[in-house]
Formats: structure tokens, C-alpha cells, sequence
């Protein structure tokens, strides 16, 4: 036999108080005394009620839940930012749906039209494409609120919370002069997403003392784990002698600064594997600061990410746009961390040239 639902007036009259009060211990909307707290909280749990959600949702014209779609779920640095946004908005109540685009802004429009038609209040997104991903996005703010995370669109602004790429590009360059190396090269993903767009860009403005032939340094690939492991041997194939005479002749880069730690994890697999020492042959950097970077043999300098930092941000922006839309675009740029590790032969001390690079 069915059981009836459990409703608030039923908790009320366990608890001997009125319906409104009830709703305001429920609700958290007004102060209560701590008696009437008590006794409310503890009808509640001895009949086991449970909130009507699409009821509250109706009378609101709010559902509490919060779109979210990324380019890549089993993508560690975007799980994490899932992770961070879940454990947030947990705290405030709210439900994420989220949404796996797979990178395909075909697949992206789907989604996010699959999310507005279950009344989502806001949306967080990662943008597959700088520009393919723009219809999609302006689509979804004329109908709800809408925070650009990690990545944004050209063309269109909202707002959006990221890291100031080229300040972490900066750093890596920085470090790998510290330690003599000048010639180096750059391995990234693909250009359609920004931030591996102005990794590209930053560190095409900032590498030191390039070589004439500089251009065939910039490896640009689809950004995962085999693709730094395919550029890694593009670097050798560069040359036409042994792996170990390249480096000793400069034939390959000094060092290797990758625009995330999925791709340097594969170029030092590569690199590995044709017999060439990191950090001893060659250095290599990684950006983003996944777990994986300190289970890799040798363990991955990286710019960290503040993912805590970005996904509160991202929260408590949305949240104020969804309580009021008054005023411009919000953007904010958070800055990342540089963490040494033996990927750069850490044990080698900074020139102290390095202090007054970073303060340019």
C-alpha cells in the first residue's frame, strides 16, 4: 500500500508549532527560537519528511538546480572543477545537472538546450570553441543567467572566472631561465579553446632569445595524453641522428613547456622511451596541476590551479546574477601558483634574476 506523503502541516502539528514556523526552520528565511528549531528538526526526522521540491520550485519560480556542462568529464583538471562547483553548491542548496559535450559543439547545443528545458536557474559552462560555441552560449542568457568558467567565447561577453594564462605561462618561462635553459619549445592543444589559445599566444610573446628556426618549436595537437606522447617524438623526428645526439647538438629544445599536464605527462612518456633524460637531457613543464602531475615519473613542475577558489567564484557569481541582473559583464582572472618539482631538476637554486622577471 502506498504510504501518503508526509506534509508540513503534519510536522507542524508533531511538533506543536505553527505551518509558518515550520517554514522558516525549513527554509532558513527568518530567525526562530532555539526551542522552536529543536522541535521542529526533530518532528521532522521522526515522520521522515521530505520537501516538495516541484512545489516549492512553482511557488518560487526557481527549481534550485544549476546547469553545468564541460568539454571532457574524464578530464581530471574539469572533474575537479565539477567536484569544487558540487561541493559548493551543496552548501547552498543547490542541484547540479550536469552535461558532458565531449568538445563537439554539436553535441554542446544539446545539451544545454536539454538543461534549459528542465528550468535550470543558471548555467555554468565550459565552452567547447572560442567561436563555434558562441550561438549556444548567447542562446542560453537570454533565457538564464550565465558564468564562462576556465574558458570563454569571442564575440560575447557574460560573466566568467579564469586564471590569467600568460601570468602563468610567464612563470614557467621564468623558472626554465633561472636554470640556463633558453631554448625551448611549446607543445598545446587545441587552439579552439582559449585558455590553450592564450597559453599559445603568451608563450609566443615571452619565449627568450628564440632561434631563427622558432616556429617549428609550437607543437599544437588535441590536447590529450597520446598527443603529448606523439609530439614528444615529433620533436625527435626533428632531427635525423640518435635521440642523445640530438640533445647534445640542440637539435631538440632544452626544455619543453606544455600547455597542460595531460600532454607533458605523454611527452615524458615519450621522451622515455627513446632514452632521453628528464630532467637530465631535457626539462618539461606542465599547467594546470591535475593530481596525476605527482604520480609521474619524475614528478611534473606545473602552475596550479586554484580550483576551490574558481568554482566558489564561479557559484556566488551566478547566484547574484540569479538574484539580480542589474549591471555589466563580471570578469575575473584569478592568479596561479607555480609548483617546482624534479620535471625541472628542482634541486638546482633560482638565479636571482628570476624575481626580477616575474615583476615586469
Amino acid at each position: 500500500m502506498k504510504k501518503n506523503r508526509v506534509t508540513i502541516a503534519d510536522v507542524a502539528s508533531s511538533a506543536g508549532v505553527s505551518i509558518a514556523s515550520v517554514s522558516r526552520v525549513l527554509t532558513n528565511s527568518r530567525k526562530v527560537t532555539p526551542r522552536i528549531r529543536a522541535a521542529v528538526s526533530e518532528a521532522a526526522a521522526e515522520l521522515d519528511y521530505r520537501p516538495d521540491y516541484i512545489a516549492r520550485a512553482l511557488r518560487r519560480r526557481r527549481t534550485g538546480t544549476i546547469g553545468m556542462v564541460v568539454p571532457h568529464v574524464t578530464n581530471p583538471f574539469y572533474a575537479s572543477l565539477v567536484q569544487g562547483i558540487e561541493i559548493v553548491l551543496h552548501q547552498s542548496r543547490g542541484v547540479p545537472l550536469l552535461g558532458d559535450s565531449r568538445g563537439d559543439p554539436d553535441l554542446e547545443i544539446r545539451r544545454v538546450r536539454s538543461l534549459l528545458d528542465r528550468r535550470i536557474d543558471g548555467l555554468i559552462i565550459i565552452p567547447a570553441d572560442e567561436r563555434a560555441s558562441l550561438g549556444i552560449i548567447e542562446e542560453a542568457a537570454e533565457n538564464v543567467p550565465v558564468v564562462q568558467l576556465d574558458s570563454m567565447v569571442e564575440g560575447f561577453r557574460c560573466d566568467f572566472v579564469g586564471i590569467d594564462n600568460r601570468d602563468g605561462i610567464k612563470k614557467l618561462i621564468c623558472h626554465l631561465l633561472s636554470l640556463g635553459r633558453t631554448d625551448l619549445a611549446f607543445i598545446g592543444g587545441r587552439r579552439a579553446a582559449s585558455p590553450g589559445a592564450e597559453r599559445l599566444r603568451a608563450f609566443i610573446e615571452l619565449a627568450p632569445e628564440a632561434k631563427p628556426d622558432g616556429a617549428q618549436r609550437v607543437l599544437v595537437g588535441d590536447g590529450q595524453l597520446e598527443w603529448g606522447k606523439g609530439a614528444a617524438d615529433a620533436l625527435i623526428e626533428w632531427g635525423s641522428a640518435s635521440a642523445r645526439t640530438l640533445v647534445r647538438s640542440g637539435m631538440i629544445p632544452e626544455a619543453v613547456v606544455c600547455a597542460n599536464d595531460l600532454i607533458a605527462i605523454g611527452v615524458l612518456r615519450g621522451l622515455a622511451s627513446e632514452g632521453i633524460a628528464v630532467p637530465g637531457d631535457v626539462l618539461v613543464t606542465g599547467f594546470d596541476d591535475i593530481r596525476y602531475a605527482t604520480i609521474c615519473s619524475p614528478q611534473l613542475t606545473s602552475i596550479r590551479q586554484p580550483v576551490d577558489e574558481l568554482s566558489k567564484r564561479a557559484v556566488e557569481i551566478l547566484e547574484a546574477r540569479i538574484r539580480s541582473r542589474e549591471g555589466g559583464p563580471r570578469i575575473e582572472r584569478v592568479q596561479a601558483e607555480l609548483v617546482v618539482r624534479g620535471s625541472t631538476r628542482a634541486d638546482l637554486p633560482l638565479r636571482d634574476t628570476v624575481g626580477e622577471l616575474l615583476a615586469e
